[in-house]
C-alpha cells in the first residue's frame, strides 16, 4: 500500500484499502510526489473515519471533474438497462445545471441550491418537470454515495425536493393519476382489431396475445421483455411462469398460474413466434417482446373507444394492464396476502391503495348484493299507532 508509478505515465498512482478490506487503486493525476502523499494520507484517513462510524467521503472522489462523475453515472445507469433515451435527457439536464450552478465537482451540490434551482428554474414551468431535475441530482448523489470508497457522505438533494404540506398535501398524496381497464372495457379493448392488413397481422401474431397475457398476469414491462421460453412451464400438470429472482423487483423467485386456457394458448403461441424472427433480432427467443410503444398502445385504446384520458385527470397507459390484474384479482375476492405477492410488493399497502381500484359499476354490483330493507320494526303496527309514532305520542308520551 502507497505510492507507485506505472509505464507511460509521469503521475503518481496510490493504492490503499478501504473500509470493507478491498484494495483501490487510483490515480493521484500529480507528478508532484509530496502533493500525492498528502492526497494518500487524506484517504487513509478517511478510510478510518468510516470505519469509526464517522461519514467521511473521499477526498479525491468528491474532487473529481462533475463531467466525469456524471459519466460514470449514466454509464452505470445503461448497464442496468436505462433507455438510451432516457438517459441522453438526463445528461442534457445535468449540463443545464452544471451551467447555471457552475458545479465543478460533485462535493458543489448544496440543498440550498437546489431550492433557488427549483423556484427559478431557467427553462422548466412544469411542477413535475422541476422535480425530476431534483430527483436525478438525488439518484445521483445516491450513487455517488454507494461508491467505493463514497464520494459523499449525505445526499444534499434529499431535503430540496418541494414538499406540499396540511389539505393540499393530503390531496396530493390521494390523487389518481393512473387507472385500470374497468369490467367492461377489457373486452372492449381485446376486440379493438385494426383494419388494415399489416396491422391486423401484427395485432393477431403478436399484440393481442400479449395484452391477454398482460392482463392475466400483471408483469413489469421489464419482465416481459426479458422472460425466456426456459420460465414459462405450459405441459405441465399445473401450467405456471417461474420469474426468476434477477428479473423481478423484489429479488424474489415468483411463480404464477395460468388456468385460462385462452392464456396458455397465447403464451404457447407467442413462443413459437419469437422462434420464427431472425437470430439477429434482439426479440429471438424472448416470446413476450417487444412491448407495444405508447403510440401503439394508445391507438389500439382508441379503436376500442376507450378514452387515454377520464375526467378525473387519470391516464390510461401499458403500466394500466398491471393495474388491472390487481384490480381483477379484488373483484374475485382474492386474499390481499396472495395479490401482494402475486403483483411482486413489498408492502400490502401498494397493492391495496395504488394498484387496486373499483369503478362504479363494480360498486354497484357490490351495493345491489346488499339485503333488501324490511320494515321488520313496522310489522304488525296499525295506521293510527303509526301516526302516533310520527306525531310523538305513542306510548302516551306528548
Amino acid at each position: 500500500m502507497g505510492l507507485y508509478k506505472q509505464e507511460k505515465s509521469k503521475n503518481w498512482f496510490m493504492r490503499f484499502t478501504d473500509e470493507h478490506g478491498r484494495t483501490i487503486r487510483r490515480s493521484t493525476k500529480t507528478a508532484n510526489k509530496s502533493a500525492a502523499a498528502i492526497m494518500l494520507s487524506d484517504e487513509q484517513r478517511a478510510v478510518l473515519n468510516r470505519r469509526l462510524g464517522v461519514a467521511s467521503p473521499s477526498p479525491t472522489g468528491a474532487s473529481a471533474p462533475i463531467r466525469e462523475v456524471i459519466k460514470r453515472f449514466l454509464k452505470s445507469e445503461g448497464a442496468m438497462g436505462i433507455s438510451p433515451g432516457w438517459i441522453e435527457t438526463q445528461r442534457s439536464r445535468f449540463e443545464l445545471m452544471i451551467a447555471y450552478f457552475d458545479w465543478r465537482s460533485i462535493k458543489d451540490i448544496t440543498t440550498e441550491g437546489l431550492k433557488e434551482y427549483i423556484e427559478h428554474h431557467p427553462t422548466a414551468k412544469c411542477h413535475s418537470t422541476k422535480c425530476e431535475y431534483i430527483m436525478h441530482v438525488s439518484k445521483l448523489c445516491k450513487w455517488a454515495i454507494n461508491q467505493s470508497p463514497p464520494m459523499l457522505a449525505s445526499n444534499p438533494a434529499a431535503d430540496a425536493m418541494p414538499r406540499l404540506v396540511g389539505k393540499q398535501a393530503k390531496v396530493e398524496e390521494n390523487r389518481d393519476v393512473r387507472r385500470p381497464l374497468w369490467s367492461f372495457e377489457i373486452p372492449l379493448f381485446l376486440s379493438a382489431r385494426p383494419t388494415h392488413a399489416a396491422a391486423r397481422r401484427a395485432w393477431d401474431t403478436h399484440r393481442l396475445p400479449l395484452y391477454i397475457i398482460a392482463l392475466r398476469t400483471g408483469f413489469r414491462r421489464s419482465t416481459l421483455r426479458d422472460l425466456t421460453p426456459a420460465s414459462i412451464h405450459l405441459h405441465v400438470a399445473n401450467p405456471h411462469i417461474l420469474v426468476p429472482a434477477e428479473l423481478t423487483k423484489s429479488g424474489r423467485q415468483i411463480n404464477m398460474p395460468l388456468t385460462d386456457q385462452r392464456v396458455i394458448d397465447s403464451a404457447e403461441h407467442l413462443i413459437r413466434e419469437s422462434y420464427r424472427r431472425r437470430r439477429s433480432d434482439p426479440s429471438y427467443g424472448h416470446p413476450f417482446a417487444p412491448v407495444p410503444r405508447p403510440h401503439t398502445f394508445q391507438a389500439d385504446l382508441a379503436r376500442a373507444g376507450i378514452e387515454r384520458v377520464d375526467e378525473l385527470g387519470r391516464h390510461v397507459v401499458f403500466h394500466s394492464l398491471r393495474s388491472t390484474f390487481c384490480t381483477q384479482l379484488a373483484l374475485s375476492g382474492t386474499v390481499p396476502q396472495a395479490a401482494m405477492e402475486l403483483m411482486d410488493h413489498e408492502d400490502l399497502r401498494t397493492t391495496m391503495k395504488y394498484y387496486t381500484k373499483v369503478g362504479v359499476s363494480d360498486k354497484r354490483r357490490f351495493i345491489k348484493n346488499l339485503p333488501k330493507l324490511e320494515l321488520g320494526s313496522n310489522a304488525g303496527m296499525s295506521q293510527s299507532m303509526l301516526q302516533e309514532r310520527h306525531t310523538g305520542t305513542y306510548g302516551g308520551v306528548c
